[in-house]
């Protein structure tokens, strides 16, 4: 019986996954809040994501919305814009599905934003300004946990340009 040699000599992505295996962040915001990111890569229920706000008036939780008032259900068609019936229609008949792809379905949305900026000539609402936004403090915050809790600012790259002409301006 052969065996693969990545089986018994991991990779160094594949040792450094078995190295950290959960992560937790807490982030001091620009306005003084405080945030908290858990990363949890090797738990009892795996291909879950899962997204929960907490807040002093308000959180959000598993569907439910609760504020000071009470609680109320949410539905995700009640938390998400509409897609074009064309978009929609194009998934289903691409994927013979109603879901809208991964990540809670936000692929349909990523890619009917990205296709209706190009057509209108403006930079998306998703951009690379927003993405490293997203991005980067989760870099910083593994750098920190590789440097044993060190204190890291996140850095910021700056806004978007205002229009596709101020992009290609800077080109």
């Amino acid at each position: 019986m052969s065996t693969a040699s990545t089986l018994t000599k991991p990779t160094p992505r594949a040792a450094l996954w078995r190295r950290i295996k959960l992560e937790t962040a807490q982030f001091r915001m620009s306005n003084g809040a405080v945030c908290r990111i858990c990363e949890f890569r090797q738990v009892g229920h795996h291909e879950t994501e899962t997204f929960r706000i907490f807040g002093t008036r308000a959180s959000y939780k598993d569907m439910t919305w609760v504020d000071l008032e009470g609680a109320a259900s949410v539905t995700v068609d009640e938390m998400r814009d509409p897609l074009p019936d064309e978009v929609v229609q194009a998934y289903r008949d691409g994927t013979g599905s109603d879901a809208y792809g991964g990540h809670g379905g936000s692929h349909a949305y990523l890619v009917h934003e990205f296709v209706d900026a190009v057509a209108a000539d403006r930079i998306p609402a998703i951009n690379v300004w927003e993405a490293v936004r997203y991005m980067a403090p989760g870099v910083m915050a593994h750098k920190s946990a590789l440097r044993d809790g060190e204190l890291l600012d996140v850095p910021d790259w700056g806004d978007a340009p205002p229009s596709r002409r101020g992009f290609r301006a800077r080109r």
